[in-house]
């Protein structure tokens, strides 16, 4: 490979024809083997990249799962620590799509936002703990803190704190406004609603 640079043990250590990469950290990019493009830093970031490029990873243990995800942007510790394949996601706060492995094109800002996700792709969202446990829910979009905290379901939008927040397997419901829910709701977790706007 060439054009690369490493600072830290095990650096760029599997490194073969790797292209253009950048790791600083101990284990940064440790098994990355053909991966290009690719910016590691931080302890354990993008360690089991092999293939994937056009990565970017800053805080320790971001992406330390990723191995052939392409075009994944995470700052934080733990940010896409569990991200494998998935590619096109955004993550910017600590443990922010944690769990995310195989969903593309996520957009999740702020402590534990989306940090359950697995499979869900297209969805934003921006606050503490929004869209947390959502699984593979897709096309959602959650502002606020706490926003869609507990829905599992698709093409939802919540704006402000809280909205939405304990519907489960709710579909295409819009909720704007703080607490917005309770309008379409006993207030019960577990509620489940579709086609609905409370504001």
């Amino acid at each position: 490979g060439y054009q690369n640079n490493a600072f830290g043990y095990y650096a760029l250590k599997a490194n073969t024809t790797g292209n253009q990469n950048n790791a600083f950290g101990y284990s940064s990019l440790s098994s990355n083997s053909t991966g290009a493009s690719n910016t590691a830093m931080g302890q354990w970031s993008l360690f089991s990249n092999t293939t994937g490029s056009s990565n970017t990873a800053i805080g320790k243990s971001a992406l330390y799962y990723n191995t052939n995800g392409h075009e994944n942007t995470a700052v934080g510790t733990n940010a896409l620590e569990n991200n494998t394949n998935g590619g096109e996601n955004t993550s910017l706060g600590s443990k922010a799509l944690k769990n995310n492995t195989v969903g593309g094109g996520n957009v999740s800002v702020g402590f534990k936002s989306m940090y359950n996700n697995y499979d869900g792709a297209g969805n934003v969202a921006i606050g503490k703990e929004s869209l947390y446990e959502s699984i593979n829910g897709s096309s959602n979009a959650a502002l606020g803190l706490n926003s869609l905290k507990h829905n599992l379901g698709s093409e939802n939008t919540a704006i402000g704190n809280n909205a939405g927040s304990n519907q489960t397997i709710s579909n295409q419901n819009t909720f704007i406004g703080y607490n917005a829910n309770t309008s379409l709701s006993t207030g019960v977790s577990g509620n489940s609603i579709n086609n609905s706007t409370a504001i």
